[in-house]
């Protein structure tokens, strides 16, 4: 609904453009058609009248006519506009029917038409000029004493001639937009296949966590840009007695219990969170401006989530994940950052697992 919106929106700008340009035309008509009054054979006064105002006032009637329809009437209003340029042209060939370059004024309709695009709108544009024509040329007085057949056949053959130049460029310019959109969707593709790509080099099949690679990756730039201000916390989980469970249960039955760890760290984790499966059973999770005690209560949340859930493929039984957090220092690299959560991994799983450890905190005994 918004993308037709948004075109049509996009047509009636142009429209609006177009009744300016028929606005203007009707100007400098006006101004050409007072400067002429210098060269003309005719009285001032009847060549202001029939020469100037006449053809003026029902200019002007026409464009207000035209900005009413277009108005109540706005899905027809390409062809009234269409309609309305001819009528212009019309009007001003009627008034100056003398002046052979004026003639030039009925492929005004041909010009304003090219700008849709549309066949359609060409072949009305052809017939209504058809029959313009003929009126002017049947009718006008100037050529009552002249080969009527000889003349009404040479305007119509220019306006054939008109049709044919412009459907061709209008069919010319359909293959462009048609050529455009199959690029741009062509390059849509693309991007879209690149993301993808890009997506699963940086992805973990199995457990939908960025991979090792990504995480340095990720972590590497973040260091680049760290600055005093910002906050950065690592923490790298385990889950405890892994090898055990799947000597005991099955790779397959450890897959599981890989998914359901990580998807609990993924659900727990905030939108600027990364996390990232490490390396066989353990994760690691990159915080940025967290406090501490926010990264912890998040991690213990992940744990108590965990240790509640069960599974059938391991008999009914669970499992548990230990957990060390470390923040980043200032003046210490990414070296320093990974052996602090390390160590306080070391410690969770040295007193009893089933644990959250902060580097440096109260229950470290090894710093």
């Amino acid at each position: 609904m918004e993308k037709l919106v948004n075109m049509r929106m996009n047509v009636d700008r142009w429209n609006r453009k177009i009744m300016n340009i028929c606005w203007m035309t009707a100007a400098l008509s006006f101004v050409v058609e007072l400067m002429l009054i210098f060269v003309t054979r005719a009285a001032p006064a009847q060549y202001l009248i029939d020469s100037v105002a006449v053809p003026t006032s029902l200019m002007l009637a026409v464009l207000i006519l035209a900005e009413t329809a277009t108005r109540l009437f706005k899905r027809a209003a390409d062809y009234i506009i269409i309609t309305t340029s001819l009528f212009l042209a019309s009007i001003l060939v009627w008034a100056h029917v003398s002046l052979p370059p004026i003639h030039g004024m009925l492929f005004l309709p041909f010009i304003i038409c090219m700008f849709y695009f549309s066949r359609s709108r060409m072949l009305f544009t052809f017939a209504i000029s058809i029959a313009a024509v003929f009126v002017i040329y049947a009718v006008h007085p100037h050529f009552s004493n002249r080969n009527h057949l000889l003349i009404i056949t040479a305007a119509e053959s220019m306006v054939i001639s008109a049709y044919f130049v412009s459907i061709h460029i209008v069919n010319r310019g359909v293959e462009l937009v048609k050529d455009l959109r199959s690029t741009v969707f062509a390059q849509q593709e693309l991007m879209v296949k690149n993301v993808m790509m890009d997506k699963l080099a940086k992805t973990d099949a199995l457990t939908e966590c960025f991979n090792h690679k990504a995480f340095h990756e990720y972590l590497d730039k973040l260091m680049e840009g760290w600055s005093g201000d910002r906050c950065v916390h690592l923490a790298i989980l385990d889950i405890d007695n892994f090898k055990k469970i799947n000597d005991t249960y099955g790779h397959w039955a450890g897959d599981v219990v890989l998914k359901n760890v990580a998807r609990a760290i993924r659900e727990e984790a905030g939108p600027n969170d990364i996390v990232a499966r490490y390396g066989g059973e353990e994760f690691a999770v990159i915080f940025e401006n967290r406090k501490a005690e926010d990264c912890y209560e998040l991690m213990e949340a992940v744990r108590q989530r965990v240790e509640r859930d069960t599974y059938p493929e391991l008999g009914g039984g669970g499992v548990t994940v230990s957990c060390g957090l470390n923040a980043f220092m200032p003046g210490k690299g990414k070296e320093e950052l990974f052996k602090g959560a390390d160590e306080a991994l070391y410690v969770s799983k040295r007193t009893g697992k089933n644990k959250v450890t902060v580097y440096g905190g109260e229950n470290m005994t090894k710093l």
